[in-house]
């Protein structure tokens, strides 16, 4: 079956327009309108009913977003805070134990004097302002301690004052440092 061009469709007088709206062919718009005068384009009933639509759509989307974020950004605010505390408190206990470490290696070298273990202590814990801190040497006479035997350095600051938000997770609690070495000959 030969299917007749559209310039020999023109010169007939056949409207082409049901091409456009999906008709079967040979059937115009206009046949359509005659036999069914209730039946009107589907852009001049669906454009404002499918925009009605799409708006009240949008608009539950966007009421669900607002609440699905309410819901959502305290609990991702309390993780964001805890993990910046958690992390303060790992730097906290880094310099209490690096302190530690080296005011016990000033104290195991021979006629080394009790404040220049505690100085060597403060030089690491003031660099990386740590606030509130103590030390502790054990035996507190080390100077006079035979060769061989250990001394004990122990480093201890307060977690609430050396945190962010001192009253939330860590307050009350204090990090030690504690190194222990065999004093020299």
């Amino acid at each position: 079956m030969k299917i007749p061009s559209e310039s020999s469709l023109l010169t007939c007088g056949v409207d082409l327009g049901f091409l456009k709206e999906g008709l079967p062919m040979g059937i115009s718009t206009n046949h359509v309108r005659q036999s069914y005068p209730d039946t009107l384009k589907m852009s001049e009933v669906s454009v404002p009913a499918s925009k009605r639509l799409i708006r009240r759509r949008v608009r539950s989307r966007r009421a669900a977003a607002v609440v699905e974020f309410a819901v959502i950004f305290p609990v991702f605010v309390a993780i964001l805070i805890g993990t910046i505390e958690a992390c303060g408190m790992v730097f906290l206990r880094q310099s209490v134990e690096m302190a530690a470490y080296e005011a016990a290696r000033v104290a195991i070298v021979n006629q080394t004097k009790a404040d220049q273990v505690q100085q060597a202590a403060k030089v690491v814990l003031d660099s990386r302002k740590v606030r509130d801190y103590t030390i502790k040497i054990t035996p507190t006479n080390f100077q006079a301690a035979p060769y061989g035997s250990f001394i004990q350095i122990e480093v201890s600051a307060p977690c609430s004052s050396n945190s962010l938000i001192p009253i939330l997770y860590y307050g009350g609690r204090n990090m030690v440092g504690q190194v222990e070495m065999m004093k020299e000959f």
